[in-house]
């Protein structure tokens, strides 16, 4: 019978007033409030695009190329979340966007 070592060593336990147990009532947020998800499958989704992007590309080619897509991403998902018509969004375009947002 063969024993590995640990290839970790023993570090010392964080003390007991470490990040998540300060901030317990906000990691728990998602059982007191229902609107809040347990998960944070929305934001990996929304951020899977410009990581295929990034994948099939390499980069992009300019600053003002990746702002620019940012910009219609954030444009475009914000009128599929809030229910509009996405075409319509686009013509009107972001400033009209922004006067009718609803805020929860």
């Amino acid at each position: 019978m063969v024993f590995h070592r640990n290839p970790r060593p023993n570090y010392p336990q964080p003390p007991p007033d470490s990040f998540l147990i300060l901030c317990t009532y906000e990691v728990l947020r998602f059982a007191r409030d229902p609107s809040v998800p347990a998960t944070n499958n929305l934001a990996e989704r929304l951020l899977r695009l410009y990581k295929v992007q990034q994948k099939i590309s390499g980069c992009y080619r300019s600053v003002a190329g990746a702002v620019a897509q940012a910009n219609l991403r954030t444009m475009l998902e914000t009128a599929r979340m809030q229910g509009w018509n996405v075409l319509e969004t686009i013509e009107a375009g972001p400033a009209a966007a922004s006067t009718k947002l609803k805020t929860s």
